[in-house]
């Protein structure tokens, strides 16, 4: 497997840190050393002088137990002795969504359907793909389902682009 620029750059740049136990660097690229890891942020003295958390994106939507305790394995022995570490996944939010499309022309039901569908689709990959802290706003939705079919004219009414837009988080 052929390695791209920017991991090359990313590895020589943070060799000589990683090389070092007990600093960000080294725990973040410990980290993401593990397979199935999309991305780390480290946050030093999150609770305190001595702490440090490890907040986990992983590459699929949801990031499991398991790999959070794959990432322990590797992080933990790089940690300075009687410093404490967290390593845990970000909260995950759901999102419930309901929207009318007008489209431009007559469709077909077939048609309307399979356009139903790509929009559901494309929505899910974009929010699934959203990163850490990445901000989710109802504009960049729009433009997502208006860029799915030519044939889609607008989203709901000027007023009130969506008939639902309701987000939760489950508690853990």
């Amino acid at each position: 497997e052929l390695e791209s620029d920017t991991n090359y750059r990313f590895r020589i740049a943070n060799a000589v840190l990683s090389a070092e136990a007990a600093n960000a660097t080294a725990l973040r690229v410990a980290a993401l050393s593990t397979p199935g890891v999309a991305d780390v942020i480290v946050q030093p003295r999150l609770y305190g002088i001595g702490t440090t958390d490890v907040l986990v994106q992983s590459v699929f939507p949801h990031t499991s137990d398991d790999l959070i305790t794959a990432i322990k394995a590797v992080v933990v022995p790089v940690v300075a002795s009687g410093s404490f570490v967290s390593v845990r996944a970000p909260w995950e939010l759901g999102i419930e969504l309901e929207a009318t499309v007008w489209l431009r022309k007559t469709v077909t039901a077939e048609d309307n359907t399979r356009i139903k569908n790509a929009i559901i689709q494309d929505l899910r990959l974009f929010l699934n793909n959203l990163s850490i802290g990445e901000f989710l706003r109802p504009s960049d939705i729009v433009q997502r389902i208006l860029s799915v079919d030519n044939r889609i004219s607008t989203i709901g009414t000027q007023t009130k682009r969506f008939d639902l837009f309701r987000s939760w988080r489950d508690s853990r």
